[in-house]
Formats: C-alpha cells, structure tokens, sequence
C-alpha cells in the first residue's frame, strides 16, 4: 500500500517548528540593577513582568512580588517595556497598574528612579564617509 508523503512532510515539518514558536511566545528574562543601597531585580516569564526585589521599599514605587501588568494604560510583557516606559517617560509620575496579592490596583510611580535603571542610550551612528573625489 502506498502512503501519501506530503502530508506526512507537512505533518514533521510542523513538529519542528513547534519548539522554536514556543521559545519565542515564553522567552525567560531577568534583570538585576544595584546601587548604593537601592536594589531592583524584574524577572520576565511567558510575557509576565514579576518584581522580585524593589529596595528600599517605596524607592521604584514597586513591591517584591508585584506583577507588572500595564504602564499608563499600555500592556507590559516584557522587561525592557517596563523599564524604558517609565525611564523615558516626561511625567513626573506615571499609573501602573499591578496585581498585588491576587488583587489588580493601579499605583503611581515616580519616574525619577527608573532614569538611573535604564541602560544608557546607543551611541549615534558616525557619519557617513565624504564622497570619492
């Protein structure tokens, strides 16, 4: 008996591809910044911001166990997002909102403290070479 092989071929190729779809939608991430006594560890899983450190409390307007779930109404999956929201943002105090022991509630977030948190802008790209004579 004679087997079809095309949809055996699309059947394995689509097996592949799974783990590598899979890695991307859950990628993990952390991030751990110190200074002086102020400490901020964020750690990312399957698009979910968790604060795992915010020292001294109150210091980053955010507390050890806070799920970060939005930014000035705009959804945060990610460490980076969160990070450059607040470092790069013009108010002086932006709306986060968190779900804090099980319960969602939006705090305000002085945004002063995160500036020192970001990393530093790229540097500008150098000229371009003048033209051949």
């Amino acid at each position: 008996m004679r087997r079809p092989v095309l949809p055996a071929l699309a059947l394995c190729l689509l097996a592949l591809a799974a783990p590598a779809r899979a890695g991307s939608d859950h990628a993990a991430a952390s991030m751990s910044w110190h200074a002086g006594n102020r400490h901020l560890a964020l750690a990312s899983e399957q698009q979910v911001v968790q604060v795992h450190t915010a020292l001294p409390e109150g210091h980053f307007g955010l507390r050890g166990g806070d799920r970060v779930l939005a930014v000035d109404g705009r959804p945060v999956r990610a460490i980076d997002t969160l990070v450059q929201a607040l470092a790069t943002s013009s108010k002086v105090t932006v709306q986060v909102k968190v779900q804090r022991r099980g319960r969602d509630i939006v705090v305000p977030v002085a945004t002063d403290a995160w500036r020192a948190v970001a990393p530093p802008p790229a540097p500008a790209a150098p000229p371009p070479p003048p033209p051949p004579r």
